[in-house]
């Protein structure tokens, strides 16, 4: 039989601007397909069971982490036991706290590439965490649900402040089960490459020095680029360029559009509100007039 324990009040973390709901399942039974809205991370914390998950079934055991994208069909099927911690939240969550995850390389594995992965069938439910950081992630799932089901002044501080914990440990401690597998192999040194983007994206980057740090031909290197993210290494480049840019359009209403585009790693601000436009549908001063 199901037992399900769910919370959900976004009322009352709403005055952070963000929104978080927690769900706990016990003794699952099989259930319907179901799919959300919003980014759902799963912890396995017990036992064993399926995930029926894009029309494939996934082994699921204890330590088991993975991320389902909105609108993905998904359910569970119980095999020993199984338990496991699901966190709902739209993307807006996280990009408060972007640019610093995404300077650590599981962050990539785990919000970025395991999704794609999944989604064409080679790593889903492949990613885990070891038994001793697994222990860690029970005892704040737990104390979130104490502070869910407590709601003592200060709670809503504590709730986002242990989820924030839960995402960092999950992000540096997290691996693969297949490790001799080539996609594993790829997606590890991919993830790597993205946070090393990250951290440099204001300095110039060519395609042949990425290649050259993962001992791979350009060529090589450009195609398993695009199997694992979805999109060429240059475009990827240019489109984080163009978000840090947008983002320092609001930040400094003061800076020209010149100054900007320098500090966003782009060394041509006409090209920079050419491929802006074509990104956001605007120019950069409009882009920050419609945002005023």
């Amino acid at each position: 039989m199901q037992r399900v324990i769910s919370f959900h009040d976004h009322a009352l973390l709403n005055n952070f601007g963000l929104s978080l709901s927690y769900s706990a399942y016990k003794n699952i039974s099989e259930e319907s397909e179901h799919s959300h809205d919003f980014l759902e991370l799963v912890v396995v914390t017990h036992g064993s069971g399926i995930h029926n998950f894009n029309g494939e079934k996934f082994k699921l055991s204890a330590g088991n982490i993975f991320l389902i994208m909105p609108g993905i069909a998904h359910s569970y099927i119980n095999e020993d036991n199984l338990e496991l911690y699901s966190y709902l939240f739209f993307a807006d969550f996280l990009d408060h706290f972007r640019s610093e995850l995404e300077l650590i390389s599981g962050y990539h594995l785990l919000f970025s590439l395991e999704p794609i992965m999944g989604m064409e069938k080679r790593m889903s439910g492949n990613l885990y965490i070891s038994p001793p950081i697994l222990n860690k992630v029970i005892d704040l799932c737990q104390t979130i649900r104490q502070c869910f089901q407590e709601q003592l002044p200060g709670c809503r501080v504590e709730i986002f402040s242990d989820f924030l914990k839960i995402l960092i440990l999950l992000s540096r401690n997290c691996e693969v089960y297949n490790k001799y597998s080539l996609h594993y192999h790829y997606a590890q040194e991919i993830s790597k490459i993205l946070s090393y983007i990250e951290l440099n994206y204001q300095q110039e980057m060519s395609l042949e020095s990425l290649a050259r740090s993962l001992h791979m031909s350009p060529s090589n290197f450009r195609r398993v680029f695009a199997e694992t993210t979805g999109c060429s290494p240059i475009r990827y480049i240019i489109d984080l360029r163009l978000k840090k840019a947008a983002k320092q359009l609001l930040e400094n209403r003061r800076d020209t559009v010149q100054r900007i585009a320098f500090s966003a790693g782009f060394q041509d601000s006409n090209y920079f509100s050419h491929q802006f436009r074509n990104y956001f549908g605007c120019s950069p001063l409009q882009y920050r007039k419609r945002h005023n």
